[in-house]
């Protein structure tokens, strides 16, 4: 599976076939997560959660960060 993941990257990286190489990425995907006992997905879910919650939290800091630098430039 690894190699199979691997040359999926390459592919994305060089830009070749990036819907069927997303489709066959997420099918992939799929098949792991459909791998793992009740436990694992569940760990997994709250380690999800907890990326998306971080991601979301970095991207407000950002977009505020962003606002405040435009607000200070246009008052000076």
């Amino acid at each position: 599976m690894f190699t199979d993941t691997f040359s999926l990257v390459i592919r994305i990286v060089e830009g070749q076939q990036i819907d069927e190489t997303l489709h066959m990425a997420a099918l992939q995907f799929i098949q792991w997560l459909n791998g793992l006992s009740i436990d694992q997905r569940f760990v997994f879910s709250i380690l999800s959660m907890l990326l998306l919650t971080a991601g979301f939290e970095l991207s407000m800091r950002l977009i505020r960060l962003f606002l405040n630098s435009i607000r200070r430039g246009a008052e000076s």
